[in-house]
Parts: C-alpha cells; sequence; structure tokens
C-alpha cells in the first residue's frame, strides 16, 4: 500500500501548468467547474488541486507527497487522497481501479459504478444495512488472476449526501470527517458482479426500477467509463487498461440498473440488487 507524507512546503513545487499543454490533463466536476490538474514533471507525477495541496507520486515509490496550501487542514488532505489520488496513483503502476462502491456478499464483491452524486454510495451503504458489509467507496481495484476477477480493499471513507444521510437517519455520515473504513493489507475477495447504476428522472416512463444483464461488448463501453485514468498518452498503458477491461467483462456478469430518482424508491433498488445476487454461483 502507498504512504501518504503530508509536508509544509516543498522547494521542488512545479509551477501552475498551462492548461493549453495539450500534455496537461484538466479534470472538472459534474457542473464543469474545474477541480485538478494532472502532469508529469521529469518523472513525477502530480495532481494539483488549485488552491487545497499538490500531490507528487512516481510509478515505483512507495511514498505519495502532499503539499497543502496553508489553510488546508491535514484531515482534508488525507480524505482527498483517499478518493482521489490514491486511485490514480494506482492506475500509474499498472493497478486498474474502478470509480464504484461496493459490498462483500456470500457470493463475492459486488461493485456499484456510476457517475458522482448518481448513487452509488447509497445504495452500497443500503446494501450494507441488509447484512453485505461495505467493501468499498469510490474507487475498487480488480486484478485478473488464474481463478478469476479479484477485487482489492482500499481505505475509504463512507460518503454520503445530507438527503441520503437523514435518510438513513445517521447524520454522523455527512459530517466532513468520518471515520476511514481500514482493511487487512492486501484483502481480496472475488468479484461477482457489476452493477452499472443509471438515475432517471422522476417523470420517466417505465418501471421504477428496472435491472437487465449487459453483453460484455456492452458491458465493456460501460464499465470503461468509469476507469480511473490518469492519463492516454501513453499507448502501452492505454492498450494495457484496454485489455484488463476488456477481460473483466468478458468474466464478470454485468447488469444495468435503472431506477428512478428519489430516496423512497431505495428499497426496490436493493430488493432488485439481491435477487441478481442471489442466483449468482457461490465464490
Amino acid at each position: 500500500m502507498l504512504e501518504l507524507t503530508i509536508v509544509e512546503s516543498d522547494l521542488s513545487l512545479p509551477s501552475l501548468p498551462d492548461r493549453a499543454d495539450p500534455s496537461v490533463e484538466v479534470w472538472h466536476d459534474r457542473d464543469g467547474i474545474l477541480c485538478a490538474y494532472g502532469y508529469v514533471r521529469d518523472g513525477q507525477h502530480w495532481m494539483l488541486f488549485p488552491g487545497f495541496a499538490s500531490f507528487r507520486f512516481d510509478r515505483a515509490g512507495e511514498r505519495v507527497l502532499a503539499v497543502p496550501a496553508p489553510s488546508t487542514p491535514g484531515d482534508a488532505v488525507r480524505d482527498v487522497y483517499l478518493r482521489c489520488v490514491l486511485p490514480m496513483a494506482l492506475q500509474v503502476r499498472g493497478q486498474e481501479v474502478l470509480h464504484a462502491s461496493a459490498v462483500r456478499t456470500p457470493r463475492g464483491v459486488v461493485a456499484f459504478c456510476a457517475e458522482s452524486e448518481m448513487g452509488k454510495s447509497t445504495v452500497a451503504y443500503g446494501m450494507s444495512l441488509r447484512g453485505h458489509p461495505l467493501w468499498g467507496d469510490d474507487a475498487v481495484p480488480f486484478r485478473l488472476s488464474d481463478v478469476g476477477v479479484l477485487a482489492a480493499a482500499l481505505p475509504f471513507r463512507v460518503r454520503l449526501r445530507p438527503a441520503s444521510a437523514a435518510f438513513f437517519d445517521g447524520a454522523a455520515l455527512a459530517s466532513s470527517a468520518p471515520p476511514v473504513v481500514e482493511t487487512p493489507p492486501g484483502a481480496e475477495e472475488p468479484l461477482a458482479l457489476l452493477c452499472v447504476l443509471r438515475q432517471e428522472a422522476a417523470g420517466a416512463s417505465g418501471l421504477p426500477v428496472s435491472v437487465r444483464p449487459l453483453a460484455p461488448s456492452r458491458a465493456f463501453t460501460a464499465v470503461l467509463a468509469h476507469a480511473y485514468c490518469f492519463s492516454l498518452a501513453d499507448p502501452r498503458r492505454k492498450r494495457e487498461m484496454i485489455e484488463q477491461y476488456l477481460e473483466l467483462t468478458a468474466r464478470v456478469p454485468t447488469v444495468e440498473v435503472r431506477f428512478r430518482s428519489g430516496l423512497e424508491r431505495l428499497p426496490l433498488v436493493l430488493d432488485a440488487v439481491e435477487g441478481w445476487i442471489d442466483d449468482l454461483p457461490s465464490s
């Protein structure tokens, strides 16, 4: 596992990158607001969150260096490291990571892929209250093996939006720094099912919840859209990533879960997912 080191200053901190430079990755949130830059300088990978912190890592070292802005608290730095930087650092090193939340079931790990604020953490937490322990929130690494696809566990914090936290009557879940959930180093479980969540408007036609299996070709494009990826500039790494996702969706069943927005429909979503889990072969 990579180790985070927070320092107050770093003389090697690079200047703000030029957004017009094609080698610079520019990441935005769902509202189009700039979140971070990613770039490589002298073999070092940087993730810069303007006004918040900069993070540095490389392909082989065991340490991620964080240089926070003077007003940034250390706990906030660790939170962004867990949610955003650690998955990217692992991906740079050859470990594929899904932007997903996950639970552990008797059949194996079930991962929920979705865009930000589309309900993956809420669904996973709801499943945990039904006896399926949380396995990850926002990042689920996986690797291919001779016995199938294995999902690894990373440290994480349960992050629910205030409305979801209130629905579960768990105000602490909406706090700025809920406790970090740790798992034994190197913990892995078979990845049994991928669920791609699609939230629809309340007035959408059709059933409140529908689940349909995706053929591997459809699953590949649906799941790849939720892959952590630092950059596509390296042709070898890009090819390797695509090959691993092709193999992932060929080996692991994938379903699309469509549901109308509204937390009152969450039990129906959980019922539908549990129905599919019950039909999976035992791991």
